[in-house]
Parts: structure tokens; C-alpha cells; sequence
């Protein structure tokens, strides 16, 4: 056994955790139906799994023919799966699963590869995708596909603000904007504020939002599938 493994049959602080839980949930009167919710998380957690194992897996195939394997650096290889392995175990969110997937996936490329992004900026992005709420990541893909629409053409970066709130009808101009701003956190979009404003749910639809190229790597190259 090595070192620094788990005896078999030892459970992890997770599962000891949720054991307890149960365990106390089953003493209050209403706690039966909830623990009965506990019961899916091992569930769920071994199928965002094995479904990001198949993503990867479909990927090393697509991209067979543009891998070094011999070039990779293994030490970066086992700290950047240690990092997309854990995303993959929090998330049933197929374009977070797919983005880690893709994410390893690249480092596997030949040097010199055209799609292929340096450990560092690898291993920056997935921090990304792990820390990112899902609904921030949906504004960066619709960041992208309006600007790709954008009446003056796909050259004009910069949308107005009124026009991702027309792509998300049920969210408050608030919400939107503070997911505007969850990006900006991580620079993968940036928001110019305007002089001139609306009120209410029209506060902020003078400013004008726009990806990085971090951002649009991101969105594209990874979520996207565009390697």
C-alpha cells in the first residue's frame, strides 16, 4: 500500500460526513424525505464521473493524431489532473465536465500544436471553471454568440448590455449584472459603465460588455470544443 492511501474500506471525510448527517436527519421528524436526498450524492458524484471520464476519453480520440505523450511534462500532467479531477467530482454540468475534459486533454498536445496552451494558462483556466457558477458561464457563451451576431458584424467585439438581458428574460438586470461582474472577477469579460443610464430594469443597459481573449479561449477553445 502506498504511503499516503486510504486503508481499504476506510471511508473518506465525505463519507463520513454524509453517514452523520443521515444519521442526525433521521432523529427529526421531517428528516426522513431528506435524508432520502443524501442517498443520490455518491450516485451522482460516481456518474459526473464516468461521464467526464467518457468526454476525455472521446476527446484523447479526436485528437489522436496531434498527441506527444513522450513531450508531456508528468508532473504537470498529475497536478493538472488532480485539479480537472476535482472539478469533474463537483459538477453534473456537462459544459464544466466538457471544459475539464478538454483542459487535460490539451496538455496532451504536441509542442507546437496551434490549439495548444501553456500549463500555466491550463492550469489558471480550470481554477476558472471550478470557481465559476454555471449561470456566469452561460452569460460568457451568450456574451459570445451575440457578438458573433452583432448587426455590424462579428468583428464589432463589444455588445450593449440591454442585449444579454433581451438573452436572459427571466433574470433581473441585477442578478445579470452581478454574473457580468463574477467574470470580470476572473477577466474573462469586461464591462465598460456608461454615463448615461435607465432605471429599474434598464439600469445598466448603457454598458457595453465584451470577452478578453482569455475569455473568448475559454468559451471557445474549451467549452466550445474548438481545439
Amino acid at each position: 500500500m502506498k504511503e499516503n492511501e486510504p486503508d481499504e474500506g476506510v471511508e473518506r471525510p465525505r463519507d463520513v460526513a454524509l453517514i452523520l448527517l443521515k444519521s442526525g436527519l433521521n432523529m427529526l421528524p421531517f428528516g426522513g424525505s431528506l435524508a432520502s436526498l443524501l442517498e443520490f450524492i455518491p450516485t451522482a458524484h460516481q456518474k459526473n464521473v464516468e461521464k467526464a471520464i467518457g468526454l476525455f476519453c472521446q476527446r484523447l480520440t479526436d485528437l489522436e493524431g496531434r498527441m506527444d505523450v513522450k513531450a508531456v511534462d508528468k508532473q504537470e500532467f498529475a497536478e493538472l489532473f488532480q485539479t480537472c479531477a476535482r472539478t469533474m467530482e463537483r459538477t453534473h454540468r456537462e459544459d464544466k465536465l466538457r471544459a475539464a475534459a478538454n483542459i487535460l486533454a490539451n496538455l496532451l498536445l504536441k509542442p507546437g500544436d496551434q490549439a495548444k496552451v501553456s500549463y500555466e494558462e491550463l492550469d489558471h483556466l480550470i481554477r476558472c471553471v471550478d470557481a465559476l457558477s454555471t449561470s456566469a458561464l452561460s452569460v460568457l457563451g451568450a456574451i459570445r454568440n451575440i457578438t458573433e451576431r452583432h448587426p455590424l458584424g462579428p468583428n464589432v467585439d463589444a455588445i450593449q448590455f440591454q442585449h444579454l438581458r433581451a438573452a436572459f428574460p427571466k433574470m433581473s438586470a441585477a442578478f445579470l449584472r452581478s454574473l457580468v461582474s463574477e467574470l470580470q472577477g476572473f477577466h474573462l469579460a469586461t464591462a465598460q459603465e456608461l454615463g448615461i443610464r435607465g432605471s429599474g430594469e434598464e439600469e445598466y443597459d448603457g454598458s457595453h460588455v465584451r470577452l478578453t481573449p482569455i475569455g473568448r479561449t475559454l468559451i471557445e477553445r474549451f467549452i466550445e470544443n474548438r481545439m
